[in-house]
Parts: structure tokens; C-alpha cells; sequence
């Protein structure tokens, strides 16, 4: 990939070396799992077919999706590129809640940094101490400006893990255990209390119950101004976003129409209606999305706060999940997230590929990546007034890397 340097005005190429030698890469796909592979594809078909929303697909011709998907499986070389392909044909349908989730895959690789979506441009935003992207240069605020051929070879770390877990070993299960562990860590709410005017509250995800909710917002209440930093929230359950709502918004409110195969319902907000009253301040960005996404428009459709920083993913559907498996004693686990409802807001409208357009569009620059400054933050505690510098804003929820 090809970024553009903050410091340095020459552009620098990096690429990604791949492990050359391990299994996954090697091993040629067995006659056994190429019919695996395919008994997975006709899994994902039929579920599909049994519970997409729109039962004429789009317009897509999913039959020939279909036969296509089984004739490439049947040419490729390996699992990966199998599981490839039927990843490949629901990606067909153009549905950001429609996808293939494959089995867990017994390598995991660290590139050492991370990118995302700035209004039109893609920043490098984190890069790991110590990391070959960091020795080789890689920095926060590079801009990544096309894909080329390796220039620069930055290695991934990597990490063999097994190819079957033993459920009944004590040691393995502790390892899931810590897994979760760790997920939950990096998914828990975090706060800045800056006394009785503003309390800054950051939502990783939507996986709340109504009590979670109502502790939540017991806590916002003591506050003059709330800020909610939905930023990289990628959404999570409806419920939390009908309670969370309701503790927002003093009166019931249709937040959406759930428009599925047969019929169409509405979805309500939820609550005691104790509702927060301060002044409120909502963040998002290109990662921001579903229901984090529905929540953020809401509070713009009922006026109720301001939103701020980048328009939104528009990935903005509503989905199941549904767990498969292939064997029974080695067993390999995948699913499929399906969409079962297209969400229409209030305005009549979808979110769908659209997304959320703030009501001030703040852009962090290359130099703010650089210096590690959070202006979209420090925007909106200016307009809550209270002053929080830029500097400071950006060390409010410092990046945390997953353990190697």
C-alpha cells in the first residue's frame, strides 16, 4: 500500500509479508474439506433463501450466484480461497448485515498498525511500539493513497494457534475463557467526569441490558451536558438502543419501521422516561455504524442534540446470526449473519449505504493523527462550555492494543 507521509514529503510503498511456510498457506485443499466447503456454500444458500427480508434478493439472480460460487470452489487450491468464494457470493446481495462468518482461522496476524476512513481520505491512525511497521517508518497520520506492488516489506506478526480445540481440556477452555475476557475488556464502557457540567461517556458497542442502561443513565443524570462518543461503535442489540433512547428523549418515540418478509413493525423507544434533560453531544465517525448509527439519527430527526465529526458508516440493517456446523466429533463451527428487516427511520428514510451526515462535519488532519489531537472532541466540550484542549481530548480513551 502507498502512503503519504506527514513528515516526509516522498511517498513510501509497504506492503504485507505474508507467512510463507506455515499450513494454512502450504497445504493443498483435501477432496474432504473441498466437500466440506461446499456443503457450507449450500448451508448459507439455503438459510438465505429461508430468511432474507426481501424474497426477490435485490434482483440478484442468487440461483446463478450460486452455481458460480460452487464451479470457482470446486477449481481453487486451498480452504482459504473455499471459504473465499462463499464469502463471495453473499457479498453479491450489497448488504452490509448480510456475510459469512467462517470458521476460526489457526493463525492470527498482527500488521502492527491500523487505518481508517477521513471524509474522503484513508489514514494510518495507530501504529504498535515496537512493531516492523513502526521500525520501518509507519507513523499515525500517514495517508494510505493507492495498493502497489511491495516496495517496503513489513512483517506481520504471527501467531500458530490450533487447528482443534479440545473443549473437554482444562486448558484449553481456560484460553476461550481469556479470549472473552479480553473482549469484554475492550468492550466496556469507559467515562471523563469533568465535575457537574459534562460527563464524556464512550460506548464501545450496543450489547446493554435495560438495568446496564438504567445504571448508565443514572450516573449521566447527575450532569449538566453529556457527550456520547459513538465513534468506532460498530452497533450491537436493538433493545439497548430502545432503552438508551428512552432515557434520552422524554416522551415515546417510533425510532424506526422494522420492514421484514411479511410485515412491518415499529420500533419504539423503551424506558422509565426519566429522561437525561442536559444538553447533549453525539461523536461519530466512519466506523460508527447500525445501531449506533439509528441512535445518532434519531436524536438529529427529534432534535434533540448535536451531532458532530464524520458521516457514518450506513451500514444499517437488521440481521441474525445463525450457527452451523460440519462433522460432529472434530466439528467445524461457522455461521451467517443474515438480514431479516430493512430499518426505515422516521423520516421515511434508510440508512443503508447513506449513513449519518453531522451537523458539524469535523475532519481530524493528518497533523492532528500525528500529534495525537482529538478536535471533534474538543469541539464538542466547547459548544457544552466547558474547555478541553485538543491535546488533552486525545488522551481522554487511549488506544489499547490486543495482547500479541
Amino acid at each position: 500500500m502507498k502512503f503519504k507521509s506527514l513528515v516526509v514529503p516522498c511517498a513510501l510503498l509497504l506492503s504485507f509479508a505474508q507467512p510463507h511456510s506455515t499450513e494454512a498457506q502450504t497445504q493443498t485443499i483435501s477432496d474432504f474439506d473441498r466437500q466440506r466447503a461446499q456443503l457450507m456454500l449450500k448451508t448459507v444458500n439455503d438459510e438465505v433463501r429461508k430468511h432474507y427480508y426481501d424474497t426477490k434478493f435485490h434482483g440478484v439472480d442468487l440461483d446463478k450466484e450460486f452455481a458460480e460460487a460452487k464451479q470457482r470452489i470446486e477449481k481453487v487450491n486451498t480452504m482459504n480461497m473455499a471459504l473465499a468464494n462463499i464469502a463471495n457470493f453473499l457479498d453479491s446481495l450489497d448488504d452490509s448485515h448480510t456475510f459469512f462468518l467462517p470458521p476460526p482461522h489457526p493463525i492470527k496476524l498482527d500488521y502492527g498498525w491500523q487505518y481508517q476512513m477521513i471524509g474522503e481520505h484513508c489514514f494510518v491512525t495507530q501504529v504498535r511500539a515496537g512493531s516492523d511497521a513502526a521500525a520501518k517508518g509507519v507513523k499515525p497520520g500517514d495517508e494510505v493513497l493507492s495498493i502497489k506492488q511491495r516496495s517496503v516489506d513489513v512483517a506481520a506478526h504471527i501467531v500458530q494457534t490450533k487447528r482443534v480445540t479440545n473443549l473437554t481440556d482444562g486448558g484449553e477452555i481456560w484460553n476461550v475463557i481469556r479470549e472473552i475476557e479480553a473482549y469484554d475488556h475492550y468492550a466496556r464502557t469507559r467515562f471523563v467526569d469533568s465535575g457537574d457540567d459534562l460527563i464524556v461517556v464512550r460506548l464501545a458497542q450496543f450489547q446493554y441490558t435495560p438495568r446496564e442502561v438504567a445504571e448508565l443513565m443514572g450516573r449521566v443524570r447527575k450532569h449538566k451536558a453529556l457527550i456520547l462518543d459513538l465513534r468506532g461503535n460498530p452497533g450491537g442489540a436493538t433493545e439497548t438502543v430502545e432503552y438508551l433512547a428512552g432515557d434520552l428523549l422524554s416522551k415515546d418515540v417510533k425510532i424506526a419501521d422494522r420492514v421484514g418478509r411479511k410485515e412491518k413493525k415499529p420500533m419504539m423507544t423503551k424506558g422509565s422516561h426519566d429522561a437525561f434533560t442536559g444538553k447533549l453531544f453525539v461523536l461519530v465517525d466512519s466506523q460508527s455504524a447500525s445501531a449506533s448509527e439509528v441512535l445518532t439519527r434519531l436524536i438529529q430527526i427529534e432534535k434533540r442534540g448535536v451531532v458532530l465529526g464524520d458521516r457514518s458508516s450506513g451500514s444499517v440493517m437488521e440481521a441474525r446470526e445463525f450457527s452451523q456446523q460440519v462433522g460432529s466429533d472434530t466439528a467445524i463451527f461457522y455461521g451467517i449473519s443474515i438480514t431479516d428487516a430493512d430499518l426505515i427511520m422516521s423520516d421515511g428514510k434508510s440508512l443503508e449505504h447513506v449513513g449519518v451526515t453531522p451537523d458539524e462535519l469535523i475532519l481530524p488532519t493528518a497533523a492532528d493523527l500525528s500529534a495525537n489531537l482529538d478536535p471533534v472532541m474538543a469541539r464538542a466540550a466547547e459548544l457544552a462550555g466547558v474547555h478541553i484542549s485538543a491535546a488533552d481530548a486525545g488522551k481522554m480513551f487511549p488506544y489499547e492494543w490486543p495482547p500479541e
